[in-house]
């Protein structure tokens, strides 16, 4: 298991205060933020990937960690 492959809700918490008053510093982190900036927007990630002409696979792997 990949240290990454799965963010707790701490994390996520954290990753959204610090990514808008901070630098991102980890790939956990990364992930972390575009997940709920995805959310925040009410975007799937089929959404996301068509809106930037990715596969929604490709937005998976980058949310979780792959």
């Amino acid at each position: 298991m990949n240290d990454i492959d799965e963010i707790s809700p701490m994390d996520y918490f954290i990753a959204m205060e610090e990514s808008q008053t901070q630098s991102i510093r980890s790939l956990r982190q990364a992930a972390a933020a575009l997940r709920a900036r995805r959310r925040a927007q009410g975007m799937t990630q089929k959404q996301l990937a068509e809106t930037t002409g990715t596969a929604q696979s490709t937005i998976s792997d980058i949310e979780t960690g792959v």
